[in-house]
């Protein structure tokens, strides 16, 4: 993909971890950072104070529009139970 970026819209990385020191491959997500074609996003699930300055939550925190206090999915049915 990065060999042919052009080929591709607005491109955002979600990355994750339990906490900072559980991360990988932290040189490669900094030379991301670093372009102006590709967004890089990350989360820690727990950091202890002081030592983390981004973001602390789950990864799917990250994604647009998801409502981040739900904690079960909506379900609708119809018709009769059995």
């Amino acid at each position: 993909m990065l060999a042919n970026r052009e080929k591709y819209g607005k491109v955002c990385l979600l990355y994750g971890a339990r906490t900072p020191q559980d991360m990988l491959y932290t040189r490669d997500l900094e030379k991301l950072r670093g372009r102006f074609d590709f967004e890089v996003q990350v989360t820690v699930d727990a950091a202890p104070a002081g030592d983390w300055r981004g973001h602390v939550g789950t990864v799917t925190t990250l994604i647009p529009g998801r409502a981040s206090t739900r904690r079960r999915p909506r379900r609708s049915c119809a018709g009769r139970r059995s």
